[in-house]
């Protein structure tokens, strides 16, 4: 393990993080794109948010928005899972090649790997992080592996191996003192006890393909098309039918169920509440006092007015090509994309001038008539 000493910012003891070329190194600042969001949570007023290569911070009554990325703090680039826990102030960052950040008042630290049993060859990405007091359990290609925050360091982990054949664990979480995961053949349980790691002592509680699930008082998890609110060992359906379900999120006092096109919100025994559409497609959502606030995949944070919330940078996190111009700027050119990525930016600027781009994701130069793909704009960081 590797640690990043912070102690003097207190990173998320507040959640006021420098900007991203005071904290360590003024020679440095990420260019990253932070409108898709893949998680969020929820902490005094200030949401928590994790994006592709970062994580970002919105104080909601002043709207203030503070970041940390690998230029100031974190260890790696394409975050897939985050946890927060408000209480302790940790968070966890989980990435695509199976390394950790540990986020602590008192700085980062740095996990190398995951473990790995003898054999499996498959994908190492963090499917998926949910904290509950100082324990986190972390799903992977291979199952689940349960984390303590405070010592910094794995305990059990749950090899799910039937077959000869290992089956990923898409989520999970801790309620009462077992561990719930949704597989894609069913929702599995265990309690965290010495036969943890042994898969054929695990339960399956409700057959078939589950793709999300969390807890806080309840637990509720779903399929592809259906949300269920487990009470007493009895999974019972929401009366509510959904497309493509992105996400469930338990809070307090509600279950938020995110799927392709709108939020809807229930009190924690499944009655419906609300549900919101923020004109385009969220990765997860989130309900704050009376207001929900949803998890673009290409705006960012964006309240139920339709306001978007997220830091300066690109379009998105790839491009076609970079290129200076000028004595302190950089422009990205993103291009035209598909299927939810088509949207170019509003103004794009040539040699001096603006027009707005056509629907197809690029425009014609004035003069000769070559296509110009959409682009951003920023300062170049100084040295």
């Amino acid at each position: 393990m590797k640690k990043l000493s912070l102690i003097s910012l207190g990173i998320l003891a507040s959640l006021h993080v420098a900007h991203a070329q005071t904290i360590s190194s003024k020679k440095w600042a990420d260019l990253f794109s932070y409108n898709n969001v893949l998680a969020m949570k929820e902490d005094n007023g200030k949401i928590v948010a994790a994006a592709e290569n970062g994580i970002f911070y919105y104080t909601i009554s002043t709207g203030e928005i503070t970041k940390l990325s690998k230029a100031n703090g974190l260890h790696e680039v394409k975050v897939s899972a985050f946890d927060y826990n408000p209480q302790t102030k940790i968070g966890l960052v989980g990435y695509q090649n199976g390394s950790l950040d540990v986020i602590t008042p008192e700085g980062i630290t740095y996990i190398v790997d995951i473990p790995i049993a003898t054999g499996y060859n498959g994908s190492k990405k963090i499917n998926h992080i949910s904290i509950t007091g100082d324990l986190a359990v972390i799903s992977v290609g291979y199952g689940v592996s349960i984390f303590d925050l405070k010592k910094k360091e794995f305990k059990d982990s749950a090899f799910f191996l039937s077959g000869g054949l290992y089956e990923a664990s898409n989520e999970a979480t801790i309620f009462g003192n077992k561990v719930y995961s949704v597989t894609n053949t069913g929702l599995k349980s265990h309690e965290m006890n010495t036969t943890f790691p042994v898969f054929t002592t695990w339960t399956t509680e409700l057959a078939g393909a589950f793709k999300h699930i969390d807890s806080e008082g309840v637990l509720s998890f779903s399929s592809a098309n259906t949300a269920y609110v487990y009470n007493g060992g009895t999974p019972t359906p929401i009366a509510q039918s959904f497309t493509n379900v992105h996400d469930v999120v338990v809070t307090s006092g509600n279950i938020i169920v995110t799927d392709l096109s709108r939020i809807y919100t229930f009190n924690t025994n499944g009655t419906f509440n609300s549900n919101v559409t923020f004109g385009e497609e969220c990765n997860t959502a989130t309900r704050i006092g009376s207001s929900v606030y949803g998890g673009t995949i290409m705006s960012g944070i964006k309240n139920e007015g339709g306001t978007s919330f997220r830091p300066d940078g690109p379009y998105l996190n790839f491009a076609y090509k970079l290129s200076i111009y000028g004595d302190n700027q950089i422009l990205v050119s993103t291009g035209a994309r598909k299927a939810g990525l088509i949207q170019p930016l509003s103004i794009i600027k040539i040699r001096g001038s603006t027009i707005s781009p056509e629907t197809n994701g690029c425009i014609l130069h004035i003069l000769s008539q070559t296509p110009i793909y959409s682009t951003y704009w920023m300062p170049y960081p100084t040295r």
